[in-house]
């Protein structure tokens, strides 16, 4: 699975729907795609020479796209020299129709039909959950080392606000996550943008 799919299975309530908002989805699978294609070379960020206050922009890397149909997809969206708030922005309006309906097609998700809200989907197997939780479990509770994939998950779930629900674990474990959370450090690009336009969202709400 790609990460965007891994995130989209821990974000999925036990009896369907998702734990945030429907916006937070969106951003935390962009933030998975993003994170995929600079994990696997595709894309990254250089100092745009033209700009006199010497800003990044998102660049291709590679002379060939991804193998996977997906990601050639996300990969072909992003225009070249695009700043990285952009590039969040146009694959969080993308990301649940790209991710949800290879999941459904795997049958790792279900779609339930539901009229004037959309789709609800629901979890087929909670095994395949099981398994996606183990090595941020090992993270969470254990103090195990976390590889880059799993860095990117605990910190966009969260940015969603929801790492301790997407984990199956308990409000008396809200220490231990957070605790674990500190331990990464602060995420930089490609996870930023993701839980920057979560945080924005919030702010704007709370205004």
């Amino acid at each position: 699975m790609l990460i965007a799919e891994e995130l989209a299975v821990l974000l999925t309530k036990d009896r369907g729907g998702w734990h945030p908002t429907g916006h937070d989805v969106a951003d935390v699978l962009a933030g998975g795609l993003s994170a995929e294609l600079v994990a696997e070379g595709f894309i990254d960020r250089e100092v745009d020479p033209a700009d006199i206050w010497a800003r990044r922009r998102v660049r291709h890397q590679a002379e060939e796209p991804p193998g996977d149909p997906l990601l050639a997809e996300v990969y072909s969206s992003i225009a070249q020299d695009q700043g990285a708030g952009a590039v969040q922005r146009r694959l969080a309006k993308a990301s649940r129709d790209l991710v949800l309906p290879r999941l459904v097609t795997a049958e790792v998700l279900t779609t339930v039909r539901r009229p004037i809200i959309g789709p609800r989907y629901d979890l087929v197997d909670e095994g395949v959950r099981r398994r996606l939780r183990e090595p941020l479990l090992a993270t969470v509770l254990d103090g195990a080392p976390a590889d880059q994939r799993v860095r990117t998950q605990m910190w966009l779930l969260n940015g969603a606000y929801c790492l301790r629900q997407a984990l199956g674990l308990e409000l008396r474990d809200s220490l231990r996550v957070h605790g674990a959370v500190r331990e990464l450090g602060r995420p930089g690009w490609p996870e930023k943008p993701a839980i920057d336009a979560m945080n924005g969202r919030r702010a704007a709400a709370a205004g």
